[in-house]
């Protein structure tokens, strides 16, 4: 009976704990922009946290939309602690407002997103606040299309053929610093 009793307060303690936190900041490269996310996982053996999340993510000029997953480490510390979290995912939503009226902008597709940022978490109950600072990688894809001229021939050439297609893709890494504030 001793042993059972045991063995349950060993599962208590390794159960899962749900969290979930908000993020604001700062991306920095050419120019200072805004991003924003929120994350929603559990914690594992008290330094593990495994999580999906949603962000918003402004560039130069595009905007995106990412979905990645995210997994957090605790390095050093009990209470107030240093901490790794990396996220990884795909920006399935992205636009460019300011190429819009550009000649050939078709559209933008959204592309790899990737981040690794080192923070510190400061705890007060079941409320978390942390400050974190690293690098952010996103890529896009903007398409053209631009109409094909035959000059020297009368040839008819269907609609969905009359048009050249050009992909750009375009990598753009940042170093991003931001706020958290969540819950466990």
């Amino acid at each position: 009976m001793g042993q059972s009793a045991n063995s349950d307060s060993t599962f208590r303690k390794s159960t899962l704990n749900y969290f979930f936190s908000v993020q604001y900041g700062a991306l920095i490269g050419d120019e200072v922009t805004f991003s924003a996310s929120t994350i929603h996982g559990v914690t594992l053996a008290k330094k593990l946290r495994l999580g999906a999340g949603i962000g918003f993510d402004s560039f130069k000029n595009t905007n995106t939309i990412p979905v990645f997953g995210s997994v957090s480490l605790d390095v050093f510390g009990k209470k107030n602690v240093l901490f790794i979290q990396s996220t990884y995912g795909w920006a399935p939503f992205a636009w460019s407002p300011s190429l819009k009226n550009e000649y050939g902008y078709d559209k933008t597709k959204g592309g790899e997103d990737f981040s690794i940022m080192l923070g510190y978490r400061i705890i007060s109950g079941d409320v978390r606040i942390a400050m974190l600072a690293g690098l952010k990688h996103q890529e896009i894809q903007i398409q053209y299309k631009y109409p094909t001229y035959y000059p020297w021939s009368s040839l008819y050439v269907p609609k969905e053929q009359a048009y050249n297609t050009q992909v750009i893709k375009e990598t753009m890494n940042r170093i991003a610093v931001s706020l958290s504030v969540g819950w466990r």
